[in-house]
């Protein structure tokens, strides 16, 4: 009577992640920032990919920051942190000195001033500001960008990792520090 209201047989999708760029790549531990400063440069110049469409994410701030200090030499970037720099003028201790120093220490001693400088960057973070942005995943959560090079640690859990795919809507380059994660093996296995 009422053709409308008719039940309709339908087989249930459920729509799966597809990039068009999809890699992972297993980098040793020694010389990595180095590498995968290389790496991520191939990619952007190979694939065409604009620096306002690029984000890197890692877990630890400390693996965001060296990227950043490394970075910064040849390209300026737009970050959520605070640089060496700045926490050079927070500590009054030399950069160079600053990298060899426990990071938990640092955060510890000088924590109001710290999150002052990342509450600061966090308002003042804007996606399109045309340069690449490096950031921590917790700190990039809620936010996606064209193009992701996760930087994949040893002691990255599954949520974490989750969090950090699902920030790519159309590339994402796993980078695998030393391939010790317990999921190193799946994606060597599935991407790579």
């Amino acid at each position: 009577k009422y053709s409308d209201a008719e039940i309709i047989d339908t087989s249930s999708t459920q729509l799966g992640i597809e990039f068009n760029l999809l890699k992972y790549e297993l980098i040793k531990d020694n010389g990595w920032k180095e590498i995968v400063f290389k790496s991520i440069q191939n990619y952007i110049e190979n694939y065409d990919i604009h620096p306002n469409d690029v984000v890197v994410l890692s877990s630890k701030i400390k693996t965001a920051r060296d990227l950043n200090d490394f970075w910064i030499k040849t390209e300026k970037t737009h970050i959520m942190f605070e640089d060496y720099k700045e926490l050079s003028v927070i500590t009054k201790t030399n950069p160079e000195d600053l990298k060899q120093m426990d990071e938990k220490k640092i955060n510890k001693l000088y924590k109001k001033q710290i999150e002052r400088i990342r509450r600061t960057k966090k308002n003042h973070f804007y996606a399109n500001s045309g340069l690449i942005k490096i950031s921590t995943i917790h700190s990039y959560k809620g936010l996606e960008s064209n193009t992701v090079f996760y930087i994949l640690e040893e002691e990255d859990e599954l949520e974490i990792i989750y969090t950090s795919i699902t920030r790519a809507e159309e590339n994402l380059v796993i980078i695998d520090i030393g391939g010790k994660n317990e999921s190193s093996g799946f994606f060597m296995k599935h991407i790579g």
